[in-house]
């Protein structure tokens, strides 16, 4: 909540005191403080022998009248108490005020933003297009609520906020200073209100202006009513007696009674109070949170989809999700680097994968396959079956370095006693920290080149099986010149192996390209 600038009371500036300023200025003589307090005492005190209502019982009491103005805004407002309680934080409110403006096109937009809009969206758009679509409704959202639009919603909730800053004013706690029997909120009893001394109400008197000060006639009371009534499903309090009260506080403020009974009573001639302004935005904070919101399930849809994706690709390829080969290069060993928060090994789960699939598959069927097509097949030519040949045993050389790589972390290998002994050093050393970064910065590294290495021999024995599929559907062959012979070399249905093979690796490597992209080496 904004603070208005605070403004003093400057004796120097006063009228009274003027005259004696000059003649002691005059005189060569400095002011005497006390002397000028003790005069504007003096002087407020007449003021307020001559004020009407009944406020002061001279010489130092407030009298009934007094107690009988706070208790008749305490009758207008005591409903609005008890229906506004905690109103000031209701986020729900907050929409109320926002909503009243929108179109019915806006809302529309509004509800597309929603976790279930942009999720009932995604059920029927492709992933570029609902973010794109997501976007633009954004955009359109943002503009329907104008600037000037966005001033009129932020004037009207922080004139509520003004209102519950002073319904929240201690009225009962006031009046019971003038009459200790009073109930609270029942205004069935008849109060019997006494004079008291001026000194018990001072600081409530300035608690009061300030609450006050900012209530304005002038202010769209009666919109702000509506969107409360809205709120509560009925009437807060009597609109024409909030009007009545606007209007005799009108008259207060043009006496200035409640000031000079503040200033005398609390010998205090200079006092003058502060006002608070509340200059909250809640469109722009809305808005932002829009925003954030509807990013934030983007963001969720992207990483669901991805997760189905992955997951898929894996059923597809090992008919299963609980895939774990790797001894060392763990999940398990990431606890210890987690819990000196380092990133640890970045690759567990595609080198899992990969050495699952070169176990399960590369070593078995695809290697009689290619085994087959290379050593018993009549090529057109060496050249077109070279690099499928270099590829198998580069391949069977990645493997070998996946088993070692792995071997190489264990507790009783010597990088990975370095490991171990770089961890439990790295709390009280920075150069041990250093160096473990550093260490697992190779190490990820070097998974990373087996996974790549991996997938791009894959992807050329995967082009060869394709390129061999397609020449065995020709009538007149290409590529192999002896089809039929292979054909009777094995008993499974070549082209319907050859189909399934090449799927399955096409899948595989697939699935490594969700790990390579993502996560760079050097994180």
């Amino acid at each position: 909540m904004a603070k208005a600038a605070t403004q003093k009371y400057n004796p120097k500036s006063d009228q009274p005191l003027g005259w004696l300023d000059r003649v002691l200025s005059l005189l060569g003589m400095e002011p005497d403080p006390e002397r000028e307090k003790k005069a504007l005492l003096k002087d407020l005190k007449n003021q307020l022998k001559k004020a009407h209502g009944k406020f002061v019982k001279m010489p130092d009491q407030v009298d009934v009248g007094l107690a009988k103005f706070f208790y008749e805004i305490y009758g207008v407002i005591g409903s609005a108490q008890t229906l506004l309680q905690n109103a000031a934080t209701s986020q729900a409110l907050k929409m109320i005020f926002i909503e009243q403006v929108l179109t019915a096109s806006q809302k529309a937009l509004q509800e597309e933003l929603t976790d279930v809009g942009i999720r009932e969206l995604a059920k029927t758009l492709p992933h570029e297009q609902l973010v794109d679509r997501v976007r633009t409704s954004l955009v359109d959202y943002t503009a329907a609520l104008e600037i000037e639009t966005q001033k009129k919603i932020d004037t009207q909730y922080n004139l509520f906020l003004t209102f519950t800053d002073f319904i929240t004013f201690n009225f009962y706690f006031l009046l019971k200073k003038f009459d200790s029997m009073l109930p609270e909120r029942d205004f069935g009893y008849l109060p019997r209100f006494e004079p008291i001394n001026g000194e018990y109400v001072v600081e409530d008197l300035k608690d009061f202006l300030t609450v006050s000060g900012p209530l304005s006639a002038s202010a769209d009371w009666d919109g702000l009513f509506d969107v409360l009534q809205s709120y509560k499903n009925l009437e807060v309090l009597s609109r024409p007696g909030w009007k009545k009260f606007l209007s005799s506080l009108a008259t207060i403020r043009r006496s200035g009674i409640l000031l000079q009974i503040i200033q005398y009573m609390g010998k205090d001639p200079y006092y003058q109070p502060k006002s608070e302004f509340p200059s909250e935005r809640i469109v722009e904070a809305y808005l932002t949170q829009v925003k954030n919101q509807a990013e934030s399930v983007l963001a969720k849809i992207t990483e669901e989809r991805r997760n189905d994706k992955l997951n898929n690709l894996i059923q597809q390829v090992f008919g299963t999700t609980g895939i774990s080969r790797t001894k060392n290069y763990t999940e398990k060993a990431n606890i210890g680097f987690s819990k000196k928060r380092v990133s640890g090994y970045l690759f567990v789960e595609p080198l899992n994968y990969l050495k699952a699939f070169l176990l399960d598959f590369y070593k078995r069927d695809i290697r009689e396959l290619v085994n087959l097509l290379l050593v018993k097949g009549q090529w057109m030519s060496n050249a077109m079956a070279q690099p499928m040949s270099e590829s198998f045993h580069s391949l069977m050389e990645v493997s070998d370095n996946l088993s070692t790589f792995d071997e190489s972390l264990a507790e009783d290998a010597e990088r990975g006693q370095k490991l171990k002994v770089l961890l439990t050093r790295s709390d009280k050393d920075q150069n041990a920290m250093i160096s473990l970064k550093q260490q697992l910065k190779d190490i990820n590294s070097g998974a990373r080149t087996i996974i790549t290495e991996a997938a791009t021999h894959l992807v050329i024995i995967g082009k060869h099986i394709k390129m061999a599929i397609d020449d065995h559907a020709k009538t007149k062959h290409e590529l192999i010149l002896n089809w039929k012979s292979l054909e009777a070399s094995t008993d499974r249905k070549l082209h319907e192996w050859m189909t399934d093979t090449y799927k399955l690796i096409y899948n595989f490597v697939q699935l490594m390209q969700f790990f390579v992209k993502e996560r760079p080496a050097q994180e």
